[in-house]
């Protein structure tokens, strides 16, 4: 349930600043729209930047009370991002050459200890993450992780990454820029996001909203846009659905464990998720 001390902003679209929307969903009291000129998905109205940045930092949303963000460490997603970044990076990995990695909203590090597996001897890989629980955790564990923002990161890294963050982030565009303030000349980055292009109903998305912790959902034309502002260009893209038999069969256990969850039928949504490699060009 809305928090109703938390005071909302009305927004205009994050991602090309048109005022013009149509009601799309609603959750927790929040409503999504969807913007008529690029078909980005946003929450409007929706907390102030204050209000956000003090819950990520807690673990905790103010605007939803009884919210809890901050999950728990998975070894099932670190074996599945060795998969997944085996693929993305098998030019990488095979030139033995050492590379400096930075995982941006690493979480608890998975991603950043699939990265130490695979990267050649004498590479750097480490994490930036803003939720203090998350970082203490992770480096009870030996993870280089970092408290803060990529405001404050001063080095140069290779490669960055940003898995499943950008709808967290209230201006997407300008979070794709600032990896480019870190990036070596050539850099690359790496995002994993969803594609909402083609999911007109809510109906079609076979997973709760996560309102107001998600803010932004993007259409791959959305993200192909916000990169080349920023000079970067896509060289690789992995398109995969989330709606299989585990998605339906993890949402029913919810469902009986009293936990949000969306009932659906597997392998009918047209929603993808997505992930981009892209090289700075500026």
């Amino acid at each position: 349930m809305m928090n109703s001390g938390v005071t909302l902003e009305n927004v205009s679209c994050p991602c090309c600043r048109a005022d013009q929307s149509t009601a799309w969903a609603s959750e927790n009291g929040f409503q999504a729209v969807r913007c008529n000129r690029c078909r980005f998905i946003y929450l409007n109205p929706r907390p102030s930047d204050v209000v956000r940045d003090r819950a990520t930092q807690l673990g905790a949303h103010a605007a939803l009370e009884g919210s809890d963000m901050t999950e728990h460490h998975s070894p099932t997603k670190v074996q599945k991002y060795k998969r997944l970044l085996g693929m993305m990076f098998d030019d990488v990995w095979s030139s033995k050459k050492p590379i400096r990695w930075l995982d941006v909203g690493a979480g608890y590090g998975e991603v950043v200890e699939a990265v130490a597996s695979l990267a050649p001897e004498g590479s750097v890989t480490r994490g930036l993450e803003p939720m203090a629980p998350k970082v203490a955790y992770a480096r009870r564990r030996g993870i280089d992780l970092q408290e803060g923002f990529l405001e404050e990161v001063r080095e140069r890294f290779d490669i960055v990454s940003s898995i499943n963050v950008l709808s967290h982030v209230n201006d997407p565009a300008a979070f794709i820029k600032k990896f480019t303030r870190v990036l070596q000349p050539g850099g690359q980055v790496l995002i994993e996001t969803g594609d909402m292009g083609n999911v007109e109903s809510r109906s079609q998305f076979p997973s709760i909203l996560d309102l107001p912790d998600h803010v932004g959902f993007s259409t791959m034309d959305n993200i192909e846009t916000m990169l080349k502002q920023a000079g970067l260009h896509p060289v690789r893209i992995h398109r995969a659905r989330i709606d299989g038999l585990g998605c339906a069969i993890k949402s029913l256990v919810k469902k009986l464990l009293g936990r949000p969850s969306i009932l659906a039928i597997p392998y009918l949504s047209p929603y993808r998720r997505l992930v981009i490699r892209a090289e700075f060009k500026p």
